[in-house]
């Protein structure tokens, strides 16, 4: 913030300068330059935020002052550093992690959005429990015993989606299993595009120095609870390639069943990880008039989502006249960032960005795109 009293002139201006690599805003972080003036009257300068935004135009560290000046001198000056970094274009790592210390919920970084953890006819469900002399396992009770899996209706379902306008290319899922009490725990993984209408076995997974295909006639044996020894590297490690087409959801289903009497499947840190890229449209024709491109944007613009109120998901649209780097993100009214809804170096184009506001309580949330050009903000109100 800069203010001042007994300025001479009694009314004027001071000029706020950035450096290279940097813009100022005293507009409430909205419009940002290079170079501000901010009015004064009676020589008095009421108390002003001075924003400050990082713009890199190359791989490098930047350093140097904001500098405020008045009468065309130097009055004071405020350093600023920042260092750039390259992000790939094309494609960015994206990863779904479900801990499951205490909650049934997922963190996501990356182009995507992940639901909740679904527990489907299980019971019995603690978290942060001790096995093995290893803590963290979430415990469900399998509450059967089934020489092989007859029964499907009990399962464990994780999943996850690109954001509109992307695809996710899942190169890696893996999760801690162990069986509860028992060696005679199994655990049979599946995966679907289409919500389980059809659906095909993970792949096989090194599992302890062993490995296992997962499927229903040939399933994961889990490790006794009770064994000594174990050193939490009960981890099985699937390396699929699942390509998760722009409008698709990816779902994972766990089946446990145990072959001797009723145990407990227990499991964490279940993990879905790849890349997402943007989805690109061609077309072709055979005879008549091929179709015309899309029309570039002409400015960069965000709209408001709709629907507006929502609950929990919304589209967010906004355009991009030329190539920019853009990080569209989510605030609640006291400021805390809640995610990053999309980010990366975007081609022009208009897109759309699905935001699932699931895990968030009603209220009104803020959502910012910041551009190489400058940031724009809208409000939207999710009521549950």
């Amino acid at each position: 913030s800069v203010s001042g009293f007994s300025l001479t002139p009694a009314n004027g201006t001071v000029a706020v300068a950035a450096p290279p690599g940097f813009l100022v805003s005293a507009a409430g972080g909205t419009e940002y330059a290079s170079l501000l003036s901010v009015p004064y009257t009676n020589g008095n300068l009421s108390t002003t935020t001075i924003s400050v935004k990082f713009i890199p135009a190359s791989v490098q560290l930047y350093t140097g002052a904001i500098t405020f000046s008045l009468g065309g001198s130097q009055v004071q000056t405020l350093p600023v550093d920042g260092n750039s970094l390259r992000v790939p274009e094309g494609s960015l790592t994206a990863k779904a992690t479900w801990a499951l210390l205490n909650s049934q919920a997922p963190v996501d970084s990356g182009n995507i959005y992940s639901e909740n953890q679904s527990l489907i006819n299980l019971s019995g469900i603690s978290y942060n429990s001790t096995f093995g002399g290893i803590s963290g396992w979430q415990r469900a009770a399998t509450t059967s015993y089934l020489p092989t899996l007859s029964d499907t209706s009990k399962y464990i379902e994780y999943k996850t989606a690109p954001q509109a306008g992307s695809s996710f290319l899942v190169n890696s899922v893996s999760l801690n299993v162990l069986g509860g009490g028992s060696s005679n725990g199994r655990c049979a993984v599946y995966y679907s595009l289409d919500n389980f209408v059809s659906s095909t076995p993970l792949g096989t997974a090194a599992y302890n120095s062993s490995t296992y295909a997962a499927t229903l006639t040939s399933p994961i044996v889990l490790l006794n609870t009770s064994t000594a020894g174990l050193t939490g590297q009960q981890i099985a490690t699937f390396s699929p390639t699942i390509v998760v087409k722009n409008g698709q959801t990816l779902s994972i289903r766990l089946f446990a069943w145990c072959t001797s009497a009723s145990k407990y499947f227990t499991s964490k840190n279940m993990c879905i990880s790849g890349t997402t890229s943007l989805d690109t449209v061609s077309s072709t024709s055979v005879g008549g008039t091929a179709p015309s491109a899309p029309q570039r944007p002409v400015s960069y613009r965000l709209f408001q989502n709709y629907p507006n109120p929502f609950n929990p998901v919304t589209t967010i649209r906004f355009d991009l006249p030329e190539r920019s780097s853009i990080a569209l993100e989510i605030f609640d009214l006291m400021g805390k960032r809640i995610t990053v809804a999309a980010e990366g170096s975007w081609p022009a184009g208009s897109y759309s960005i699905r935001f699932n506001a699931e895990r968030l309580s009603s209220s009104i949330y803020i959502y910012k795109l910041t551009t190489d050009r400058g940031v724009l903000f809208q409000k939207m109100l999710l009521i549950k």
